[in-house]
């Protein structure tokens, strides 16, 4: 994966979510979490949360885990949603789909599996509407950005090659 040259350093990119280094072809380190993953024909579940459900003040920054699922052979990757959760410890039914409205800015997943990898991915928050969503990538590496700036994101994906 490639970003575009940085205008102030020409030996360094800038990179598309998801992907770190100075030619863009590393994971980007988090600071707690994330880990480069390969997919395999049985099934394996990233299950992490991040952020703390005390947390009631939106952040400036998100923190972020960032996975990278790679798959041998140039295989697919099939992905499932079995738990995806935005909480708050003072989480009324209205601050909930204000969240949820808003293109789940407040936490979420990104999972980058479509084929131009300069785009965002596919965000979901929504339990009720995501749980169960699969899947399928376009690429042979598919970035995995759990995030989150106010309250906790649980997630639970499972993954395997197709």
């Amino acid at each position: 994966m490639g970003g575009y040259p940085n205008p102030r350093d020409c030996s360094k990119c800038i990179c598309p979510r998801g992907y770190g280094g100075a030619s863009c072809d590393e994971r980007p380190q988090a600071k707690k979490c994330g880990e480069t993953l390969t997919a395999s024909s049985k099934a394996n579940t990233i299950a992490y949360t991040v952020g703390n459900i005390l947390n009631t003040e939106e952040m400036e920054d998100f923190e972020e885990c960032y996975y990278w699922i790679q798959n041998p052979g140039r295989k697919t990757i099939k992905m499932t949603i079995k738990k995806v959760e935005v909480k708050f410890s003072d989480m009324s039914e209205s601050s909930y789909y204000i969240s949820l409205a808003s293109g789940c800015s407040t936490g979420g997943i990104e999972i980058k599996a479509q084929k131009d990898q300069l785009l965002s991915g596919y965000r979901f928050c929504d339990p009720d509407a995501n749980e169960g969503k699969t899947i399928t990538s376009s690429n042979d590496i598919v970035p995995v950005i759990i995030y989150n700036r106010r309250g906790a994101t649980e997630v639970e994906l499972e993954y395997r090659t197709n």
